[in-house]
């Protein structure tokens, strides 16, 4: 029996979606000359998921003439989404994605952006973007293509990113502390009021389970409230250790600052 090999054009996919890996004002759907609908590009191209494409800008928009001013030449780390308008995937990150960069917003450390490679795909090209969602972060050392994040696309892991690895800090935001509640929100209150008398071993126990929720597929409102408690929690909890055992090293971390 005669066999038969297609030649398919090079395919970027991402998990739900494909998009043709192209440059210039070929990027990225003129390979066919068509539209890209199911029909053209088969089952796995779908519509854009239009309750995330309405929902409020709260990061940079990234492109050609903003691009070296912003990331290079304005001494902050950035963390920046490479996505497609017709990506389900990057469609469904976004709520996540957003609610990193209204935490973040207009910090005078980092800037959380987005480039839409459907409008600037050759800012896309550049810095090597093959699949969808893509985010890469960009420091001072690896400048100009930046790395990948390889980790969830889950707010938890995006959050902590940015925090812990990146330095993030929140503008105008002074920290709740054990020591001085003046800035503390009403939530962070509540939280300490609610654990206020309770020992080591019972918030440890709150911990796990927290640790247990976190690890499950959350919405980005409910991962925010979950993380916010477990942090404030964590500080509780070394607190009371370092009064248990005078000199621990816990006590050097019992006045850490809270930034959630």
């Amino acid at each position: 029996m005669a066999s038969f090999r297609i030649h398919l054009p090079i395919w970027a996919t991402c998990l739900g979606c494909i998009v043709p890996v192209l440059s210039g004002d070929e990027w990225p759907y003129k390979m066919t000359g068509l539209p890209p609908t199911v029909e053209v590009l088969g089952p796995s191209v779908g519509t854009p998921v239009r309750q995330n494409l309405t929902l409020p800008i709260e990061t940079v928009v990234l492109h050609d003439d903003n691009w070296e001013d912003l990331l290079h030449k304005s001494g902050k780390k950035a963390f920046v989404l490479f996505s497609a308008k017709r990506c389900i995937p990057c469609n469904e990150m976004k709520p996540d994605w957003h609610a990193v960069g209204k935490l973040y917003k207009d910090s005078p450390t980092v800037i959380i952006g987005e480039v839409d490679c459907d409008d600037y795909g050759d800012l896309c090209s550049r810095n090597g973007v093959t699949t969808f969602p893509q985010a890469k972060y960009y420091t001072r050392e690896n400048w100009p293509m930046g790395k990948s994040f390889e980790d969830s696309n889950m707010f938890i892991s995006l959050e902590s990113f940015v925090r812990n690895d990146l330095g993030g800090v929140r503008s105008g935001k002074t920290a709740c502390n054990l020591d001085s509640k003046e800035f503390c929100t009403q939530r962070e209150l509540e939280i300490l009021e609610a654990y206020g008398e309770s020992d080591y071993a019972s918030i440890r126990k709150e911990m796990k389970k927290l640790t247990k929720q976190m690890s499950e597929v959350l919405k980005a409102p409910e991962q925010q409230a979950v993380t916010g408690k477990y942090q404030i929690l964590k500080l509780m909890a070394r607190r009371l250790k370092a009064e248990k055992v005078p000199g621990a090293a816990g006590r050097a971390e019992s006045t850490q600052e809270l930034r959630l």
